[in-house]
């Protein structure tokens, strides 16, 4: 995020007071400051960021609004097809004359950003900051970007299993490997309510809902507006009539809700790309707030991160049901 606003804290680019400024895919820095006078609105997805630029004073939307915008600076994604729609969509909310500023992290395709944007945006300029590329162009009429990155950016069918999903999201385009080894493991003679942490398109859910017939209630988290929205198309079309709410939530944090009869969960273990175990920990420690006394977790992880500590002290009965390919399947009754 620093790199995207460098151009502006270096003095190359300046937007007038009260000039309508959309951040795309934003987190707040502290060099956030050098657009304190402008009229600041934010495209994010993700609730954690979400809440802090709130928090500083930013509007917040989960989806771009249609005006038009003096600047648009949008944070790149690492995943390609994520990271062209990001960058067709904003192109769009842009006026004539406006500022275009993208960055990448050089190893999360700041190397291709250039080569992909330079051939549509003729007089695009680049630098390097922050281990990163930056790259900016003023909007004219002759400009465009390819409408078949809007495209292959929408929500689409995932072919192999018919389930909607869309890029960005997490094992978009399959059934990741850790949830494969989850789901036969799990039970399929409830009657209560289940919550599932961490949703993704809701391929657990849908699951657990197609296991068992009696089950009351899912309960659908997850931080990435995106996903809360794909798993509730998913799990409607596939069981109508089902009670089945998705929340979009910071689990980083405590959640409390209504006690539930079963957690599950595949929580991730990355934030952008460093490894955060304290994401496992959370959701544990959440999954342990939200089980009602005697209420079980069943849990996949890497099989090289130290869960059973933290589960050891918010449970009893841990037990690891399987290990291998990489993974383990643990399972917990409060």
């Amino acid at each position: 995020m620093l790199a995207l606003l460098h151009p502006f804290v270096r003095g190359d680019l300046a937007v007038d007071e009260n000039a309508p400024v959309l951040l795309v895919n934003a987190v707040v820095v502290d060099g956030l400051s050098a657009l304190s006078h402008a009229d600041l609105s934010a495209w994010q997805c993700w609730r954690g960021a979400a809440d802090d630029l709130t928090t500083s004073g930013v509007r917040v939307s989960v989806e771009t609004t249609p005006a038009e915008h003096d600047a648009v600076l949008v944070r790149l994604p690492r995943q390609r097809e994520e990271a062209r729609y990001m960058m067709a969509t904003a192109w769009d909310r842009l006026r004539v004359g406006g500022f275009f500023v993208v960055a990448a992290a050089n190893d999360s395709g700041g190397g291709r950003l250039y080569d992909d944007l330079s051939p549509h945006l003729p007089g695009l300029q680049e630098m390097v900051k922050h281990k990163c590329r930056i790259v900016w162009v003023e909007k004219t009429d002759s400009m465009t970007l390819p409408a078949a990155w809007i495209e292959g950016g929408k929500i689409q069918r995932q072919k192999e299993t018919g389930y909607w999903t869309q890029p960005g999201l997490f094992s978009w385009d399959r059934v990741d490997n850790a949830t494969i080894l989850l789901l036969p493991l799990l039970p399929n003679n409830l009657s209560g309510i289940v919550a599932d942490l961490g949703c993704g398109t809701g391929v657990i859910a849908d699951y657990m809902l197609a296991k068992n017939a009696d089950l009351r209630r899912v309960l659908c988290f997850d931080a990435d507006a995106r996903a809360v929205e794909i798993a509730r198309m998913n799990l409607a079309e596939r069981h109508p009539g089902r009670e089945v709410e998705c929340i979009w939530a910071d689990l980083s944090k405590p959640h409390a809700i209504k006690p539930v009869d079963l957690v599950v969960m595949n929580p991730p273990f990355h934030v952008e790309k460093a490894q955060a175990i304290t994401l496992g920990q959370a959701f544990i420690a959440n999954a342990a707030q939200m089980l009602k006394q005697n209420g079980v977790l069943f849990m996949v992880a890497n099989a090289h991160l130290p869960y059973e500590q933290d589960l050891a002290k918010h449970f009893r009965n841990v037990q690891k049901l399987h290990e291998g390919h990489g993974f383990k399947i643990i399972t917990a009754q409060k």
